[in-house]
C-alpha cells in the first residue's frame, strides 16, 4: 500500500476508506503503540500516518506518538474546526467531523500533503545529510518549542518551550544543546550529531521562523487566584481551595517558569477560622480561633503581633526562671494572662491585619478600588530617630518572596531612586516590589504613580515600557520609621502592617532583659533553605489560607488596618522632635500656668524658638509640631476646642488688638 493511516476510531476510519484511503485503527485512542506494531505495519505500507483528534487528549496523544515514532506523519486537523459544533452542541474535534464539512477526497489529499514528521534530517544521497527546516521546526514545536508574540514588547525576538502550563524563556544556544543532548540519547549516529553541530539553522534568524504563540497568562479573577507548584495547581476561592494535578490543567492557561512554586505541594486542613459578624456600629466583628499552628511561619506571624508581650510575659514575674517557664507554655499565644480584653483585642487585630495583607499580595488581580502597597513597620514607641530593628520585618517579606516573583530594592539611599534605571529588573513576570530597609528620607509619596497607574520600566540601552496597571506588580516597603503622612491620599494607597517587638535586640541603649530572635523560637532560620519540605508545606498551606481569607472579604468595602495607636505616637514624636518635645512638656506642664486658659500665639511662638534654638521654626511648622503635642500628651483634651473658637479653628480677641490666641484644655477641665 502506498500509505496507511492510523485513525482515532471506527468513525474516522470508515470516513476514511469512504476517502479512498487505509485506514489502520486501535481499541482506544490512549493505545500505547509499540515498536512491533510499527514494524508489523511497516510491513504493508511505504508511508504511515496519524491523524488524532484535535481535542485535549488528541493533541497530547498525537504528539507523544510523533516523538516516539519520528518517521510518521501527522495529519493535523485545523484548529479552526473547533469554532463549528455538532449536533449535540459539542466543538467538532475528528476526522468524522471534518469529513462531514468536507467531503470531497481532493480537500483530504491537501491535509495530507501538509503532513509532517519530526525526523529533521534527511539522506540526499551522495551530498550526504541535511537538515529539513519544516520538520525540524516542527520538531522543535512537538517539543514546546516556539516564538513568543509579546504585544508589549514585539520587536525583539522571544524563544519559550513550553512544559505543561509552564513557560520557560530559552536561547539559540538552549535549543542547541536541547537537540544536541537529544540526539545523543535518541539517535546515537555521529553523523547526524555532526549535522546538528555545524547547522546554521540553529541560530535566531532561522529560528525566527518558529511558529509564533501568543499565550493567556491570566491567574487569578476578581474572586480567585490560582497558584503553580512543580506537581499540581491549587486555585484558591473565598469558599476553599481546588487542587488540580499538573497533567489535568487546562492547557488554555499558562505560567512563566518564575512563577512556578518549586515544591510538591499537598494540603492540609485549615490552621485557623475566621468567623465574623456585625457589630452595633454596623462594622464587622471578627472572631479568631487558632485550629493547629502548625506553620513556623504562622507562628511567626502570631508572635510579631504580640504588641503587648511584655506585660504579658517580664512584668507579672519576679524572676527569669518564671518568664522562661511561662514563655516556654505560651509559645505562641494571642491572649496571654495578664492582659485585658481590650489588648488581646488589638492582638488578634495585628494577626488578622498580616493574614489579610498576605492574601492581598498574593492576589495577582489589580483593583484600582484597591491600588494598596504595603508598609511594613515598627510598632515600638521610641525617641526621634530611633531605629527600631530586629523584629522580624524582613521574615515577613521574605517569605513572600519565597511565594510570587520579586524584585527587592533597598531604600536606604533615597538617590538610588533618582537613576532612571533603577526598575530595570522589573519584568513582565514579576508580581511584587519591595523597597527595604527605606531610609526616614525616603519620600513615599514619589512612588504613589507607579502604586495606582501603570508601571514604566526604563532599560539601558533597551527599548522604555510600560505594564499596565492590570498586569503590573504591586509594591510593598519595609522601614524602621513611621510615614509623615497620614493624609487621604496615604490611606488610599498604603495597607499597614504593624510588627510587636516581641523580636528583639538587647543593647545599653534599652531597657530589654535579653535578646530574641526569629530562630530562637523555632531553634532555626524559618523558611527554605533552612526548612525541610513538610515545614515549608504548611507554610504555603498558611499562606494560601490567608489567601481564602482575603478572597472572602473582596464583596465587602472592608480594609483591615492594624492597631494604630502607637503609630501615631511615632509618627507625632518623629513631627515634633525632642527639642520641641522638651519644651512644651515643661511649657504645658501642670503647673505651668498655661493649661485651661488664654495664651496669646505669638508669645508662645517665640518662646519655642527661643529656648530651642529653632530659629528658622516658621509659623506653620510650629502649629503642626504643636498640634502633634496635644494629639499624645498625657492629662491635655484638646488644642483651641471648637466651642471657644470663633474664627473657623483659631480664637480671636474681640476686644484690643486684633491677635491670635492659644487655649489647651486639660481632661479633666470643666466646661
Amino acid at each position: 500500500m502506498p500509505a496507511a493511516i492510523i485513525c482515532s476510531g471506527e468513525r474516522d476510519a470508515l470516513c476514511c476508506l469512504s476517502l479512498g484511503f487505509q485506514p489502520i485503527w486501535f481499541n482506544s485512542e490512549t493505545y500505547r503503540v509499540e515498536e512491533s506494531d510499527i514494524r508489523e505495519i511497516m510491513n504493508y505500507a511505504n508511508v504511515l500516518y496519524n491523524i488524532p483528534d484535535i481535542d485535549e487528549t488528541g493533541i497530547r496523544k498525537g504528539k507523544e506518538l510523533a516523538l516516539r515514532f519520528i518517521d510518521i506523519k501527522t495529519i493535523w486537523l485545523p484548529s479552526s474546526l473547533r469554532n463549528y459544533h455538532d449536533h449535540r452542541g459539542k466543538p467538532r474535534k475528528d476526522l468524522r467531523d471534518w469529513a462531514d464539512l468536507h467531503p470531497d477526497q481532493e480537500d483530504f489529499r491537501k491535509l495530507m500533503q501538509r503532513a509532517k514528521c519530526a525526523r529533521f534530517w534527511v539522506n540526499k544521497g551522495d551530498n550526504g545529510l541535511a537538515i529539513d527546516s519544516v520538520c525540524l521546526h516542527y520538531f522543535l514545536m512537538l517539543n514546546g518549542n516556539y516564538s513568543y508574540d509579546d504585544e508589549l514588547n514585539p520587536t525583539e525576538l522571544q524563544l519559550i518551550k513550553i512544559d505543561g502550563y509552564e513557560v520557560k524563556k530559552v536561547s539559540p544556544k538552549d535549543i542547541r544543546q536541547f537537540l544536541r543532548s537529544w540526539v545523543e540519547n535518541n539517535v546515537g549516529d555521529l553523523d547526524v550529531l555532526n549535522l546538528v553541530l555545524n547547522s546554521t539553522k540553529l541560530t535566531a534568524p532561522y529560528l525566527e521562523g518558529l511558529p509564533g504563540k501568543r499565550l493567556d497568562f491570566t491567574d487569578c479573577t476578581p474572586t480567585s487566584q490560582t497558584f503553580f507548584f512543580s506537581n499540581v495547581c491549587v486555585t484558591v476561592t473565598g469558599d476553599g481551595m481546588t487542587v488540580t494535578r499538573r497533567e489535568d490543567h487546562s492547557p488554555d492557561s499558562y505560567v512563566w517558569s518564575e512563577s512556578v512554586i518549586k515544591h510538591q505541594f499537598h494540603k492540609t486542613e485549615d490552621f485557623f477560622t475566621i468567623t465574623r459578624s456585625v457589630g452595633k456600629d454596623g462594622q464587622p466583628v471578627f472572631n479568631l480561633h487558632i485550629n493547629n499552628v502548625g506553620s513556623q511561619f504562622m507562628g511567626y506571624c502570631i508572635n510579631a503581633s504580640r504588641l503587648h508581650w511584655r506585660k504579658e510575659m517580664e512584668i507579672r514575674f519576679a524572676t527569669e526562671a518564671e518568664r522562661k517557664a511561662y514563655a516556654a507554655a505560651h509559645k505562641f499565644d494571642l491572649w496571654g494572662e495578664g492582659l485585658t480584653p481590650e489588648e488581646q483585642e488589638e492582638q488578634i487585630l495585628c494577626f488578622l491585619n498580616k493574614v489579610y495583607a498576605i492574601g492581598y499580595i498574593l492576589h495577582n488581580y489589580k483593583d484600582p478600588s484597591r491600588p494598596w502597597a504595603l508598609y511594613v513597620m515598627d510598632n515600638l514607641v521610641g525617641s526621634e530617630g530611633q531605629r527600631n530593628g530586629g523584629s522580624g520585618k524582613s521574615v515577613f517579606c521574605k517569605a513572600l518572596q519565597k511565594v510570587i516573583p520579586t524584585v527587592c530594592l533597598s531604600g536606604k539611599e533615597p538617590k538610588t531612586f533618582e537613576n532612571d534605571h533603577v526598575f530595570e529588573p522589573v519584568k513582565r513576570h514579576v508580581r511584587l516590589v519591595i523597597i527595604s530597609d527605606c531610609a526616614k528620607t525616603l519620600d513615599i509619596e514619589r512612588f504613589y504613580d507607579r502604586i495606582t497607574e501603570d508601571f514604566t520600566v526604563n532599560p539601558k540601552n533597551k527599548t522604555i515600557y510600560t505594564l499596565p496597571f492590570e498586569v503590573s506588580p504591586k509594591m510593598a516597603f519595609t522601614t524602621n520609621y513611621v510615614p509623615m503622612a497620614f493624609d487621604p491620599s496615604s490611606d488610599r494607597r498604603l495597607l499597614y502592617v504593624v510588627v510587636s517587638d516581641y523580636y528583639h535586640q538587647r543593647t545599653d541603649e534599652n531597657d530589654y532583659l535579653e535578646s530574641r530572635a526569629v530562630s530562637d523560637d523555632f531553634g532555626k532560620n524559618i523558611l527554605p533553605p533552612n526548612s525541610t519540605e513538610e515545614e515549608w508545606n504548611a507554610d504555603l498551606n498558611f499562606m494560601l489560607q490567608c489567601e481564602k481569607f482575603y478572597l472572602s472579604m473582596r464583596q465587602e468595602n472592608v480594609k483591615i488596618q492594624p492597631p494604630m495607636k502607637n503609630i501615631i505616637i511615632r509618627k507625632n514624636m518623629s513631627l515634633m522632635g525632642d527639642n520641641f518635645m522638651e519644651w512644651a512638656t515643661e511649657y504645658f506642664s501642670p503647673d505651668s500656668g498655661h493649661l485651661d486658659c488664654y495664651l496669646v500665639k505669638d508669645e508662645v511662638y517665640e518662646d519655642c524658638r527661643t529656648r530651642t534654638n529653632m530659629k528658622l521654626l516658621t509659623a506653620i511648622a510650629f502649629w503642626k509640631k504643636l498640634k502633634a503635642f496635644v494629639a499624645i500628651a498625657p492629662g491635655i483634651a484638646e488644642l483651641n476646642p471648637p466651642d471657644l473658637c470663633n474664627d473657623g479653628n483659631r480664637i480671636k480677641e474681640k476686644d484690643g488688638e486684633r491677635r491670635y490666641l492659644i487655649y489647651v484644655r486639660t481632661v479633666d477641665a470643666p466646661f
